[in-house]
């Protein structure tokens, strides 16, 4: 006896009409590869937004939203952000919102009474900054600083302008080639081997250093963070092709990772590798079952953009995955 079709939520079924629609637009050319892919990565997360709670999907489509959005930033992207700096953009978007929300609310409770008289009997007030920093924040970590520095600003005036400068100028998310980072790095360097304030205080002492690439371990509170940090500090070597980068961007990923990586993280770094084959065949066990719509409507975009070959295997499976069951 034939089982019944499982019955689609409707958050499903409103995706594959919105999907057919961009897709539409694809094959008459009215549209970009960059904007069909932005489009569809919508679609997806309004039907993620609009399913029933508890609905087993939801993970799926939530895991096909990251993916496309980093085979946007590896493969179709124009945009002149740095790949270290827009994965670290990704990695915080995907794994550290909640993070970034919290992090956000401590700076504002802070930035609202915190001041030199207060500072050191505020036990969240150090380790705030020291977030901000690391999570490539530092206008937000000078502002707090800026509070409680101005008993040192006589003393210690040019100190508090080199810090600001590197604070301000740090990397960030949006990063692109025209960011001097060997400049950034030999005055964070100076600053650590020369500057009076850096040399006694131990606390600016510690934000150069992490500004430096070092102790990032011990004062990230996720793998995830550690390494949005390395992207941040590390040299990001502008010259270097797009699969070497990635390459060295896999290496932070597997140096900080605290256990064997899950399927969903060695997609991630399939991507990275620019290994598309093998992405695609482990995108394939993740969700055939229960969502090939992703797959399909992904290789069609990697296909237009010149970055996979069309297969028969591959037509077949886009066919199968257009009809509504």
């Amino acid at each position: 006896m034939a089982h019944e079709p499982v019955p689609l939520d409707r958050a499903v079924k409103n995706l594959i009409s919105e999907s057919a629609l961009v897709f539409d637009g694809l094959t008459r050319l009215s549209t970009s590869v960059q904007d069909a892919s932005r489009a569809y990565r919508s679609a997806l997360i309004k039907c993620v937004r609009d399913m029933d709670s508890g609905n087993d999907l939801s993970d799926v489509v939530k895991a096909s939203v990251a993916l496309l959005h980093l085979c946007e930033i590896l493969y179709f992207s124009t945009a002149s952000t740095l790949l270290p700096y827009a994965f670290g953009a990704w990695v915080q978007e995907h794994y550290g919102s909640l993070d970034l929300e919290e992090l956000d609310d401590a700076f504002l409770q802070l930035q609202s009474h915190v001041s030199l008289d207060t500072s050191d009997d505020d036990a969240t007030y150090w380790p705030t900054i020291i977030q901000l920093v690391i999570s490539g924040h530092g206008r937000k970590a000078w502002e707090l600083l800026s509070r409680t520095t101005s008993t040192l600003h006589s003393k210690y005036a040019p100190s508090l302008a080199s810090l600001r400068h590197l604070l301000v100028h740090m990397p960030t998310t949006a990063s692109d080639a025209s960011f001097n980072w060997t400049a950034w790095n030999d005055a964070i360097v100076h600053l650590l081997q020369n500057d009076p304030l850096a040399l006694s205080d131990a606390h600016i002492r510690l934000l150069l250093e992490l500004l430096s690439g070092q102790h990032l371990d011990q004062h990230a509170r996720s793998w995830h963070q550690q390494v949005v940090a390395k992207c941040l500090f590390e040299d990001p070597k502008a010259h270097l092709s797009a699969p070497t980068t990635g390459r060295r961007i896999v290496q932070r990923l597997e140096a900080a990772f605290p256990s064997t990586l899950p399927p969903f993280e060695q997609i991630v770094l399939l991507l990275l590798q620019y290994d598309l084959t093998s992405a695609l065949e482990h995108i394939h066990g993740l969700s055939a079952a229960s969502f090939p719509w992703f797959l399909a409507h992904l290789a069609d975009l990697l296909i237009r953009q010149g970055e996979l070959a069309p297969t028969e295997t591959f037509v077949l499976a886009f066919v199968r995955s257009s009809l509504v069951p």
